[in-house]
């Protein structure tokens, strides 16, 4: 029963659509801007970078707070399933029509619950690579797949951390599918710029 509620209330919880509630807010609807895409980038190239942030760190503490509470009641186990499905609940949002980011932060969030020092590196990775290479997509696939190589080296990790991080990184890479097909055909737009 422990793990139907953890799996009900991460997916609800992490469906909660932030950038598009953060666009309604300024009488806009971020699905018909940019990207379309409802996830922190998008938000921040044609909400502002103020409102971006805020996204950013909405839907980051959409994967904390369940990864987080189910560890503490139940485990590694059921923090890895509650991450998984939080960052699941954004990408595919019951409150977007099933439409939603791509998992980075959600799924930062998760990893942040379970293994603070590797989450906060991704972000910092993050940070350092799209302010030289520009492009936020490759720089989330590459922070993304850092994360997991941290916890795989991380002796504090229990091996189903490890698993759970690698498959959150492996579904956020998958969710990147478009942009790493813009990126090879040499036309995926970098951060400053509208569109992704």
């Amino acid at each position: 029963m422990s793990y139907i509620v953890t799996i009900i209330l991460s997916y609800l919880f992490g469906s909660i659509p932030t950038g598009l509630i953060a666009s309604k807010l300024q009488k806009k609807d971020i699905r018909e801007l940019g990207s379309g895409n409802i996830g922190a980038t998008n938000s921040f190239r044609v909400l502002g970078k103020k409102v971006g942030i805020m996204v950013f760190f909405g839907d980051l503490l959409k994967g904390f707070l369940p990864a987080f509470v189910a560890g503490l009641y139940g485990g590694d186990l059921l923090a890895v399933i509650a991450a998984f499905v939080a960052v699941i609940g954004h990408s595919y949002s019951i409150f977007a029509n099933f439409k939603g980011g791509k998992g980075i932060a959600t799924g930062v969030g998760g990893v942040i619950a379970m293994n603070w020092y590797a989450g906060i590196a991704g972000i910092l990775i993050f940070l350092i690579l799209v302010f030289i290479i520009k492009y936020a997509s490759l720089s989330s696939m590459i922070a993304a797949s850092s994360v997991a190589l941290i916890s795989w080296f991380s002796p504090g990790d229990s091996l189903t951390i490890k698993i759970g991080i690698t498959a959150m990184v492996l579904f956020t890479i998958y969710r990147h599918r478009s942009n790493i097909k813009r990126l090879i055909a040499g036309k995926e737009s970098k951060m400053f710029q509208k569109g992704q």
